[in-house]
């Protein structure tokens, strides 16, 4: 496999290079700054020199974005695109670490200097005297932030970003390392004085970040802390604005709660919880302000919970909230695309015309498949890196009444994403697909079935007969629920199938030897689990009948609240009239068809229909 230019530098080749030389006029603490110079020299040189290859590695490294709250990885690319990206951590393992270490006896520029051995010893745990000198290089460039030899943009000094995400490092490394006395102690004390000195700052927004980190890591009594965030919020309130005011009164609450003074942590999550009232004040009533008022009065809510004596002011903000969401619905608006599926039906039309009824319904049941899922997070991973900023933003999720029913996180465009911010993306593209085969492909061939042949009750049935998926004792009901998905009563159809759905996978499950009940050791007594019991505690199992692919395809539809939810709405007639002729709906009747079909694919020549 080939390298990249950054990976080919050795430690021999830093022999009578001048690492301090391109970056001696520089005196931004921002590593990109010192990237570009080494860059830069980089180009002057022939290909093939061997201080080209130290000067790539050294700008590379400066390049990686740091992550300074991610102490397991602390360093991302700067930048991915579908085929290349930018040099990340793991491109250094091996020898450019030995290169790494010989450029960290050749620097004496801080910046520089951290970043290095920082990522060696990220890289190779185990060589403490590498951690050591990444911890001091950081304690010199939060001196010298401080001294003014290093400049933030904003002239901040060390209380800024710069000087935050130096400290908050530094830590993580003095952690790692075993949190050397000396140097620790000298990381935490200016982690308090910054602290301090932030609180004259405008617009707290330091001040917040700062005071977080000193009660992350102990640094000073939870109770000063406390005092000077509450001393803040009640002075001179000039620049606090947004949702700052709340979040300072949340980490004060915080900060009591570490101190264990009830009285004043009840009281702060009042004063967070009247913040966020006074931020939907801002938005209530105004043209587009429903969504926004809704958002911070569910917050005010949230805060309100546990909290002694708030019930009749709960009450009433709940009230209110459910006046403001009546709103949402104005604000809302149907984007549409058109799509044209004839050539698809077409070709659906053709598929199916002249064959048998038998093969028309066992077709019907493979008219597609459940997608794999290791690609749809692979896809959802590449559509997060071509659309980052969309991407980084987390999403809330409402029903048609304007109540927030899930929230996910955003996005890490440049690294490995958790699943969880996957979802709403991978449930988009789901929706899309869903939508082009119940109209191009699900109800065409429908349509054509029952065209070209008489459907009854007895056909459907006696088919289902055969299906060790279709439990006995609901095998009539199951029956016409098909049928009236046949005759497009795909009001019935989705009311009768979907209950349905539990007792088939819970049939499939005992049919496979597993136990799907539950037992109470309180009372003896036992119950059949529930459709989101078996997913929460038979995933594994579920897997290992169905597949991965058509289980995770069950829950997107039926159950996930990224999803139409067709489960929960139907069980609990939070749906509307329309729903049931939705591309979801239509899907879901189809999806349940398939599951009791698919253990007949391979008997098709022993089944006769009347």
């Amino acid at each position: 496999m080939t390298k990249a230019a950054w990976q080919l530098a050795e430690a021999k080749h830093v022999n009578g290079i001048d690492i301090d030389g391109p970056i001696s006029s520089l005196v931004s603490p921002r590593t990109r700054t010192y990237a570009d110079a080494f860059f830069k020299t980089a180009e002057k040189l022939p290909s093939d020199h061997d201080h080209r290859h130290v000067y790539m590695m050294l700008g590379s490294l400066m390049q990686m974005y740091q992550k300074s709250g991610e102490p397991g990885q602390p360093y991302g690319a700067m930048m991915r695109m579908e085929n290349r990206r930018t040099a990340e951590p793991a491109d250094f393992v091996g020898s450019p670490v030995e290169a790494m270490v010989a450029c960290s006896e050749a620097t004496k520029n801080s910046v520089v200097l951290a970043r290095i051995c920082d990522v060696a010893w990220l890289l190779e745990r185990k060589r403490h005297e590498i951690g050591m000198r990444a911890l001091r290089a950081y304690i010199d460039v939060a001196k010298e932030l401080e001294s003014g030899k290093l400049v933030e943009d904003h002239g901040n000094g060390l209380v800024g970003l710069s000087g935050f995400d130096t400290l908050r490092r530094a830590l993580f490394v003095s952690r790692g390392i075993g949190r050397p006395e000396t140097e620790h102690e000298v990381i935490i004390e200016l982690v308090k004085n910054c602290r301090i000195r932030s609180a004259a700052q405008p617009g707290q927004n330091f001040f917040r970040r700062f005071s977080e980190l000193d009660l992350d890591w102990g640094a000073s009594d939870p109770f000063a802390v406390g005092d000077l965030i509450v001393d803040v919020l009640k002075g001179d309130r000039t620049g606090i604005e947004g949702n700052i005011d709340a979040e300072l009164w949340i980490l004060a609450s915080r900060a009591y709660r570490m101190a264990k003074n009830d009285e004043k942590k009840l009281e702060c999550q009042a004063n967070a919880a009247e913040s966020y009232v006074r931020a939907a004040d801002q938005f209530d009533g105004k043209p587009g302000g429903a969504m926004l008022a809704s958002h911070w009065l569910s917050m005010a809510i949230s805060q309100y919970h546990g909290h002694p004596g708030s019930r009749e002011r709960r009450k009433a903000l709940r009230h209110r909230l459910v006046d403001v969401q009546e709103g949402i619905r104005e604000e809302l608006q149907t984007i549409s695309t058109p799509m044209d599926f004839r050539e698809i039906a077409e070709e659906t039309k053709k598929r199916l015309d002249g064959m048998p009824l038998l093969d028309l319904l066992l077709l019907f049941a493979d008219l597609d498949r459940s997608p794999d899922p290791e690609q749809l997070v692979e896809k959802a991973q590449k559509s997060a890196e071509e659309a980052p900023l969309s991407s980084l933003i987390s999403a809330s999720y409402m029903d048609r009444d304007g109540k927030t029913v899930a929230k996910a996180p955003g996005v890490d465009p440049g690294g490995e994403s958790d699943i969880v911010a996957l979802l709403p993306t991978i449930h988009r593209s789901e929706s899309i697909r869903r939508q082009i085969l119940a109209r191009s492909t699900i109800e065409v061939a429908r349509s054509s079935i029952m065209q070209q042949h008489f459907v009854s009750l007895d056909h459907v049935a006696d088919l289902l007969a055969h299906s060790p998926a279709v439990p006995p004792d609901l095998h009539t009901t199951i029956s016409t629920g098909f049928l009236r998905f046949f005759e497009a009563d795909h009001i019935s159809a989705l009311h009768i199938l979907t209950p349905m759905l539990e007792g088939i996978l819970r049939h499939i499950l005992k049919s496979a030897g597993h136990d799907v009940s539950t037992f109470d050791n309180a009372t003896g007594t036992q119950e059949n689990r529930t459709i989101s019991s078996l997913f929460d505690a038979m995933r594994e199992e579920l897997d290992q009948v169905f597949g991965r692919a058509l289980t995770d395809d069950i829950e997107r539809v039926f159950l996930s609240k990224y999803g139409p939810s067709i489960r929960h709405s139907v069980a609990h007639s939070l749906h509307h009239d329309g729903v049931p002729f939705s591309a979801d709906a239509i899907y879901a009747n189809w999806l349940i068809w398939r599951i009791c079909c698919i253990p007949l694919f391979p008997h098709r020549d022993k089944i006769v229909l009347p």
